[in-house]
């Protein structure tokens, strides 16, 4: 029996550790150096996929290192006693240096607009537009700035929040009151804002089973489930969905949305609209808010929504379904 003793030395700065990799056929043996952490595979033949590789001859007619039990003999080939020599691929596995992800996240983002409008801004350009056909008037403003937080609390159990500045955030503000004869008027309100858009918590026992408590986004419509700059064409949201509805809606309720294959769903057990803030401009769009510091529930509501993704890369991150995070 012939013995080979082949060494493959690799030049590594940390501490080594023996690792043996047997080839089934042959039988024969190869020993190398490695670090501690660096795990070594060994497919013969193969010279794909690798981060790192070191390729050696194994005679593979035997040889055995001590302490090791001798493998059979290979009978000679052609009456000559050749050693036929098989190409071993050692390969590194390094370890993946990126930083594992953290429990805490923070986002957030923030635009800001110009635009030039041909048409007149007066409250009465609808009911007398012949008075108004000339006038053009043009805005700079910060529509959005909003910061995300969130937290992994591990076992499915998670955290988001949104806080949102609105046109620059509170302020005072002069603005027309269509409602009370056009007149101007100065106050500290909800032209400019900071809002909690969202604050919830969310157990995930599946892809397809989640359940969200808390500040929610009300994903009715077109632009509320996709409400970020990002989401829509244009650079503002789309009218018909800003100026009909809530937008962006959020309220306070329980949420069960998951997703199955093509398929997202999403149902919701919500408070009740405020029909007295209706009106013949605007529809529905102030039923959300409330005249108060809490909301009331004299009555209940109920949302249910079902997307359909045919295609692939028309899905959001978490938030399969459209549900925001």
């Amino acid at each position: 029996m012939k013995k080979v003793l082949l060494y493959c030395i690799c030049w590594l700065s940390a501490g080594t550790a023996a690792a043996q990799a047997v080839d089934g056929i042959t039988g024969a043996s190869t020993r190398v150096l490695a670090p501690a952490d660096t795990s070594f595979v060994v497919r013969p033949g193969d010279r794909t996929s690798m981060d790192r590789r070191d390729t050696v001859e194994v005679d593979s007619a035997g040889g055995t290192f001590a302490g090791e039990t001798p493998a059979p003999p290979v009978a000679p080939s052609a009456g000559k006693k050749q050693a036929r020599k098989r190409l071993v691929t050692v390969q590194a596995e390094v370890p993946d240096p990126s930083p594992k992800k953290g429990r805490l996240t923070i986002g957030g983002y923030g635009e800001a607009a110009m635009k030039r409008c041909f048409y007149s801004n007066n409250y009465l350009r609808y009911t007398s537009p012949e008075n108004y056909v000339n006038d053009q008037y043009g805005e700079f403003d910060i529509p959005h700035v909003v910061i995300y937080l969130g937290y992994d609390f591990g076992k499915g159990w998670s955290m988001g929040s949104e806080i949102e500045f609105e046109h620059g955030g509170t302020e005072v503000a002069v603005e027309i009151e269509e409602e009370e004869g056009g007149e101007y008027e100065t106050e500290v309100e909800r032209g400019g804002e900071v809002a909690l858009e969202q604050f919830w918590i969310q157990k995930s026992f599946n892809p397809y089973t989640n359940l969200r408590m808390g500040m929610i986004i009300v994903p009715l419509g077109g632009t509320n489930a996709y409400h970020e700059p990002n989401q829509f064409f244009g650079v503002y949201r789309p009218e018909g969905d800003n100026t009909i509805l809530p937008c962006t809606w959020h309220d306070i309720g329980v949420q069960f949305h998951g997703r199955y294959k093509w398929f997202g769903y999403t149902a919701q057990f919500l408070p009740g609209l405020e029909s007295t803030l209706f009106s013949k401009q605007n529809w529905i769009q102030g039923g959300s808010a409330s005249a108060y510091e809490f909301k009331l529930a004299n009555c209940y509501a109920g949302l249910a929504r079902l997307d359909f993704y045919p295609l692939e890369g028309n899905t959001k991150k978490q938030r399969g379904a459209p549900v925001p995070a």
